[in-house]
């Protein structure tokens, strides 16, 4: 049946052809807004990060380490940050809103570190694009890292309480990792929803380019095949309609031209006889 069904195969075709458009389509659209609502959650990150550092610099100055305790604290409990920790320069946690990895000692191979220590020589201005990456964390969690370097400014390097020279030009960073599920949330209905406009979209054009088939394409061959078995059987007498002046008005018309002639010529010879 489908061998022999023109306006299926079309249809089929058209269809498998609208299809991987839309797919396409929807690929690149979802992939754009991870992208852009990325960029965007990277820069609010980042901002949260930059306040950290200045907020805590004044106790950090005055060696109030509670305060600085609790300005982590407090804004590791605003909605979709998982962690907010201060590492020294020799990569030890200093400060965290989890109080159980206080104390511990951050690997330089591992997230953040890794993206300023990729050689020996750590990097002493880190690009606004190595600021911030997306990662795992072991239960499978996207989370967006940003981190922001707590440099050593005169002020800190003459304070009494610290003993920083001047030419350390990095104490330590401020790490934020971010959940991303309300993000994945948001962008898995946004492609629902895309997927659902675009077999809407596809199901319309193909009940509009069928029906047009069958006006245009399907009924005048039919009218064709039907003018031809008349013949054959013939009748002379059947005349295919031209429903336009188009290649199968045409057709039509000099396939009547043909009937017609073949008419008079069997007149001619039944005169004959």
């Amino acid at each position: 049946m489908f061998r022999n069904n023109l306006k299926l195969k079309v249809s089929l075709y058209l269809i498998i052809a609208l299809s991987a458009a839309m797919v396409l389509f929807t690929v690149l659209i979802f992939k754009q807004q991870q992208e852009q609502l990325q960029t965007e959650i990277s820069r609010h990150v980042m901002q949260i990060s930059e306040v950290i550092v200045k907020s805590t610099r004044y106790a950090m100055l005055m060696n109030e380490r509670d305060i600085a305790e609790k300005i982590i604290q407090d804004i590791g409990k605003q909605k979709g940050i998982e962690r907010v920790r201060v590492l020294n320069k020799d990569g030890t946690i200093v400060h965290s809103n989890r109080s159980t990895e206080i104390g511990h000692f951050v690997d330089q191979q591992s997230e953040p570190c890794v993206h300023c220590h990729q050689t020996s020589k750590p990097l002493e201005r880190v690009p606004d694009n190595m600021k911030w990456r997306i990662y795992k964390n072991p239960e499978g969690q996207r989370l967006l890292g940003a981190m922001a370097a707590i440099r050593n400014e005169p002020s800190c390097s003459s304070a009494s309480c610290h003993r920083h020279p001047a030419s350390q030009s990095v104490l330590g960073v401020v790490d934020i990792a971010y959940s991303l599920d309300e993000i994945d949330q948001s962008l898995k209905l946004h492609a629902i929803y895309i997927v659902g406009i675009s077999l809407g979209v596809i199901l319309l054009i193909a009940v509009s380019f069928g029906v047009l088939l069958q006006r245009l394409i399907y009924r005048p061959l039919k009218d064709l095949n039907f003018g031809a078995q008349k013949i054959s059987v013939g009748d002379l007498e059947h005349l295919i309609p031209v429903h336009n002046d188009d290649e199968f008005g045409h057709v039509a018309s000099s396939f009547n031209q043909m009937t017609m002639a073949l008419k008079k010529s069997q007149v001619r010879m039944q005169e004959f006889v």
